[in-house]
């Protein structure tokens, strides 16, 4: 087998940066007499003295300036693992101008620039590889571009981040606050000192934004998905939800509409049925339920994060550029020719809903509430009064049967203005129906 010789340039040494390095480095022969690509280390580029010390490289091959990278005659693909979306887009961007492929882990840029970043790289020929950007080493974005590519994607449910699953789980198994699990999860390393954009569904925002463009073959960027944090679950809405049958996880969802004209795109903590294998996807683990009309339905799982599981999927797309880019870039988009896509009304998705209210223990209350809820024509399945708060206060949880979101959040918004309700109604969506 004749060897194909790839010039790599690395820029960014942090944790991810460090995991593909590591297998760069200690899989380069197996991967050459497997494939007949020979991976090439020539230049990395960072700034942290930390961090370069870290990587344990030669002098020889860092540099601070990652201009040098970009501009690199021997550099063939050029890895972008900073993150972010300001140098970033400028890494990416001169990378394409200088003619050099781009794998990235990228997602938040790919959610909110993808429109100016894929066609410039079909402009200039080159390929933007992007399998590092979602669920970490799970291949579910080459499943996507490939593996599904004789379906038609009906619906795609996911577990997208570790942190917010994480809390989750812990809440669930152990009975922890959601501060308490949240506290954990930055001391083992699952959360950031700043979390905010794994529990507040941001994260988990800019994945589905990929995935679903990916399914439905349009783009449809970040600030047309509906984002619903976690932040205001606590573990008695875990229980309540056990106790009924069913797990909350946060959950990302692209499904088309009834019409299949546009998909309902949204990241919320939802209700599903704990016999559900997505549903035992626990702790920092992710996982993607993808309905196709061939195969049916389909889930992957693994994890999401971290410096090897998430450099696997940069190497994977390093070795596949290096063999196939120069005829196969046309492919490597998220949307065929430049199409944008707009998502159906989340105020139209209907569901079942979970609704847990804190209001004045005394007679009456439940009676007043069900009449507001069936005057905005909401049918209620179970109404239950649930033990008292600690400040004499009493707990109701409500279900309904399916309804829109939106005469859901009008009632909920005019119940919330009684005298009897103590402060905001928490409610969830139940999804029953992952294999519709």
């Amino acid at each position: 087998m004749e060897t194909k010789k790839t010039g790599i340039g690395l820029i960014g040494l942090g944790t991810v940066g460090r995991g593909t390095l590591t297998l760069l480095l200690n899989e380069r022969a197996r991967i050459r007499e497997l494939t007949g690509v020979d991976c090439r280390l020539v230049l990395a580029a960072e700034v942290n003295e930390q961090a370069i010390r870290q990587s344990r490289l030669k002098k020889s091959l860092i540099t601070r300036d990652w201009k040098a990278v970009v501009t690199h005659p021997d550099i063939d693909i050029v890895v972008e693992l900073i993150g972010g979306t300001g140098l970033a887009l400028e890494v990416i961007t001169a990378a394409l101008k200088n003619g050099k492929h781009v794998v990235t882990a990228n997602k938040a840029l790919l959610a909110l620039k993808g429109n100016h970043l894929f066609p410039l790289a079909r402009k200039m020929k080159r390929v933007v590889g992007f399998e590092a950007a979602v669920c970490g080493g799970i291949p579910v974005i080459r499943a996507l571009k490939e593996g599904l590519i004789a379906n038609r994607i009906h619906s795609l449910f996911g577990i997208l981040n570790g942190t917010a699953n994480y809390i989750l789980s812990k809440m669930r198994f152990e009975g922890k606050s959601f501060a308490e699990a949240l506290k954990e999860a930055q001391r083992l390393g699952f959360a950031e000192a700043d979390p905010t954009f794994d529990i507040e569904g941001i994260d988990s925002a800019h994945k589905i934004s990929i995935l679903a463009s990916l399914a439905f073959g349009r783009y449809f960027p970040f600030h047309q998905i509906h984002v619903e944090g976690i932040t205001r679950v606590t573990d008695l809405d875990i229980r309540y939800a056990q106790d009924m049958g069913y797990v909350v996880k946060l959950l990302a969802m692209a499904r088309l509409s009834d019409g299949g004209e546009r998909p309902y795109i949204t990241v919320a903590p939802t209700l599903i049925p704990a016999d559900e294998l997505l549903a035992e996807v626990n702790n920092e683990y992710n996982g993607v339920f993808i309905a196709g009309s061939a195969t049916g339905h389909t889930l992957f799982t693994g994890k999401g994060a971290g410096g090897l599981p998430t450099g696997s999927a940069v190497l994977s797309d390093i070795v596949h550029i290096a063999s196939y880019g120069e005829t196969e870039y046309g492919r490597y988009t998220i949307y065929p020719a430049g199409l944008s896509g707009k998502t159906a009304p989340i105020d139209r998705f209907c569901s079942e809903f979970y609704i847990r209210l804190k209001v004045l223990d005394k007679p009456g209350v439940m009676a007043r509430i069900s009449g507001m809820l069936g005057k905005m024509g909401i049918s209620i399945a179970t109404l239950v009064q649930k033990q008292s708060a600690p400040d004499g206060d009493a707990f109701i949880v409500i279900t309904t049967h399916r309804t829109e979101h939106r005469r859901v959040q009008q009632a909920l918004s005019r119940i919330n203005r009684l005298a009897i309700v103590d402060g905001a109604p928490l409610c969830l969506r139940i999804v029953n129906d992952l294999y519709h």
